[in-house]
């Protein structure tokens, strides 16, 4: 049972892999995944984008907890949101702002 219920998870996983990949060409985009397991944990990432928009994440996991972070800019602006989870704690953390174009004209003059 448990081969089989691991053996399903990869293909779920291939096929989300695959259907995000056609997602991200399709749109004219690239996309990048990491991935590193060991003894003390695993850690999982994606990039993906192209000349309108930067998006990607990381999860990392241990015997300390996990952390996770999505982004997302575009030539507007700029998004941020970050999770750290321990046995004691749940901490959110989040950012956001706009890409402003500072005007010459603007300068003071003295």
């Amino acid at each position: 049972m448990e081969a089989a219920l691991a053996e399903a998870q990869t293909d779920l996983i291939t096929l989300e892999l695959q259907a995000d990949i056609a997602e991200q060409l399709e749109a004219g985009h690239e996309v990048a995944y990491s991935a590193l397991a060991t003894q003390e944990g695993f850690a999982v990432g994606r990039v993906a984008g192209g000349e309108d928009e930067v998006e990607g994440g990381y999860l990392i996991a241990d015997d300390s907890g996990i952390s996770t972070s999505q982004f997302v800019a575009t030539e507007d602006g700029f998004a941020v949101l970050s999770v750290d989870e321990t046995e004691d704690d749940v901490l959110v953390q989040g950012a956001f702002g706009t890409f402003e174009e500072e005007d010459e004209g603007d300068e003071d003059e003295e």
